[in-house]
């Protein structure tokens, strides 16, 4: 019989980073990601959650994704607009929600 151990959701984001990052996944981008999974699996949305772990790392380790992007939205912005034309939008968290404004 299989033995289950319990991870704490703080220890299994622990864990799904450092998995990340040992393939090839800037620190910030695999905690971001880890933070993801880790609430889907609590969620209960099995499909989002632990089991993207094996894929997500064989695809950041061959270069299919690249561990290392950043954002580039404010870039885009003041490419299309101009820098100080457009005044970047607002982010509020909202508990687990983002409005932008």
């Amino acid at each position: 019989m299989a033995e289950t151990t319990t991870l704490g959701a703080a220890e299994l984001e622990a864990l799904i980073a450092a998995a990340l990052v040992a393939s090839n996944t800037a620190q910030a981008n695999a905690r971001s990601v880890a933070r993801a999974l880790t609430q889907a699996e609590i969620d209960g949305q099995k499909g989002h959650g632990l089991s993207r772990v094996p894929t997500y790392t064989a695809q950041a380790r061959v270069g299919k994704v690249d561990g290392h992007a950043r954002s580039s939205f404010s870039v885009a912005i003041k490419q299309r607009f101009g820098e100080g034309k457009v005044k970047s939008p607002s982010v509020q968290a909202k508990g687990s929600r983002l409005s932008l404004g």
